[in-house]
């Protein structure tokens, strides 16, 4: 499970680069988008892990279909991150806006996270499923939140030149990816 830990922070880090490259945004719309896009993908990944545990267990599975698990849990997120999509058009607010423009790469995530989780907690039950599907959307979310906020104090003078910026950020990643498979352990 530690190394599904360390995969969320590299999806972090992939997604950070992702909201980075926008140069007009400042840092205090950085950290507000990183915690649309954590939320967005925790609310997506719940709902693709209860959805594609009934859709296997109910039709796949009785069918003798097993292998379709990994394909049926891609279109599942990208389903739920559009359907999710549609209903943000009806808001109003950051989340709103940013969920309705961006949800592709919300799906992406669901989707990289929940086929990953599919292959490390085989024979799980629908809450074994569900919280974990929880607890690895809620360590990417925490941990785009946190390369967000550590870019944002990297770009100062205190540090040297060459640390600045992406690598302060690499090093940033191994910390936490560190932290994670220590609590992983517990």
């Amino acid at each position: 499970m530690s190394e599904y830990l360390i995969g969320a922070v590299a999806a972090a880090l992939v997604n950070y680069w992702t909201l980075a490259r926008e140069e007009s945004a400042d840092a205090i719309t950085r950290l507000k988008q990183a915690g649309c896009l954590g939320g967005a993908t925790v609310l997506v990944a719940l709902k693709t892990a209860g959805l594609s545990y009934v859709l296997y267990y109910g039709v796949l599975s009785p069918l003798g279909m097993g292998a379709a698990r990994v394909p049926l849990c891609f279109l599942t997120a990208f389903a739920c991150a559009w359907a999710t999509g549609q209903l943000a058009r009806n808001g109003a607010g950051a989340w709103a806006e940013f969920v309705e423009t961006r949800w592709p790469l919300v799906a992406l995530n669901a989707a990289v996270l929940g086929a990953a989780l599919y292959g490390v907690s085989p024979g799980v039950g629908f809450t074994g499923m569900l919280l974990s599907a929880f607890g690895a959307s809620a360590a990417f979310a925490l941990s785009l939140l946190s390369l967000t906020a550590i870019q944002a104090r990297t770009d100062v003078d205190a540090l040297p030149e060459s640390v600045r910026g992406f690598p302060a950020l690499l090093l940033a990643a191994a910390l936490i990816s560190m932290a994670l498979t220590a609590f992983a352990g517990l």
